[in-house]
Parts: structure tokens; sequence; C-alpha cells
């Protein structure tokens, strides 16, 4: 599956771009080869499509996945799950200590 293409919003949305991205996309469409198999000249226009769009409104450059998470984030969520490990730690002894003494006492 190929990855799909996020197009530049601000260009989009900007009316003298798409003017911009109109005659690219004429000069494409117009000069294509000779008609071809159906799905071969869909395929073709398709390519051109996105080969004017590409010049023109161009893609959307890679943001992070969670802007929001930050280094406080990270910290935070360190922090918690060193007390978590801690806890379970305690959580063994105290269960290993209780078994031993069960052991002992019998």
């Amino acid at each position: 599956m190929k990855p799909v293409l996020k197009w530049n919003k601000i260009n989009l949305q900007n009316p003298s771009k798409l003017k911009e991205y109109i005659s690219p996309l004429h000069n494409k469409l117009t000069n294509l080869a000779p008609k071809q198999e159906g799905d071969e000249e869909c395929e073709q226009i398709k390519m051109e499509i996105i080969a004017a769009a590409r010049e023109v409104i161009q893609t959307q450059g890679k943001s992070p996945r969670n802007e929001w998470w930050d280094e406080e984030c990270r910290k935070i969520d360190q922090e918690k799950n060193e007390t978590r490990k801690k806890l379970l730690q305690l959580k063994i002894r105290v269960s290993w200590n209780t078994c031993i003494n069960k052991k002992t006492s019998k």
C-alpha cells in the first residue's frame, strides 16, 4: 500500500496557488500520449495530476506524531513507570516474605 500524500493545506486554500496549478495541469493533460487502454489512460491521467500538484501545491512536511508530547510529559511518564516498578517489586518482596514465613512456621 502506497503512503497517502498530504497536500500543503495553506497552498490548497490559496486561490492564486490553485490558479497557478491549473496551467501545468492543463499542459500535462494536453501533452498525454495517444489514447491507450482504459486503465492505462486513467493511471497516466492520475500520475499527471499528482505531478502537477507536487510542483505547485506541494506536500505537507511531516509533523511529529504527538506534537503536545514534550520533555515535561516524558519526565512525568518516566517517574510514573519507576514508581510502578518499585511498587511491583515491593509486592513481590512482601509476597515472598509471607510465603517463606508460612513455610518456616510449619
